[in-house]
């Protein structure tokens, strides 16, 4: 077994090629070591994660941001091109308000992200990616998914009250 730095169970790792009478010194050392590497890996893999979810999703949410949300659909468009995935991009209008001050907005625009966020998760698969652009918009990027299986997320959202609508392109 391999613990994390706290001492907590984080995996485990079974052999079942060797005989327990093989199991000497030499093969315990050498599996220790290897789970050393395997928990280091996994250690630097879990912080860079981290630190890559802090540039590419807003705070609090599962919703990718303007330039992370784009290079997704890049990365689908063009395997979409070489006939190897399909995806429909869907867009959900967001709300015009009067103007506030900057405060206001910023305040407001984290709490409509945090509940969008709540409400899409509901509805969508894990597969999906959910971006917020530079328009005020949310764009729904379905994966694996044609047109007509978009109908069947348009027709889930709106019996939820949200209006999502195909979108041939994201905004420039």
């Amino acid at each position: 077994s391999i613990t994390d730095q706290d001492g907590r169970l984080s995996f485990v790792i079974f052999l079942w090629n060797l005989p327990y009478e093989r199991m000497t010194l030499h093969y315990s050392n050498t599996l220790r070591i290897v789970s050393l590497l395997i928990r280091s890996a996994i250690e630097r893999t879990t912080h860079y994660l981290n630190a890559l979810t802090k540039e590419r999703y807003y705070k609090h949410t599962g919703i990718l941001q303007d330039a992370a949300f784009r290079d997704i659909c890049s990365v689908y468009e063009n395997a979409k091109q070489k006939n190897l995935t399909d995806y429909t991009l869907l867009k959900i209008e967001g709300e015009k308000k009067k103007k506030k001050n900057k405060e206001d907005k910023k305040a407001q625009k984290s709490l409509n992200l945090e509940k969008m966020d709540q409400q899409l998760q509901k509805y969508l698969r894990q597969a999906d990616y959910v971006g917020y652009l530079s328009d005020n918009a949310f764009y729904i990027l379905l994966t694996n998914t044609d047109l007509q299986g978009s109908r069947v997320v348009m027709r889930r959202l709106k019996e939820n009250h949200i209006e999502a609508l195909p979108a041939d392109e994201l905004p420039i």
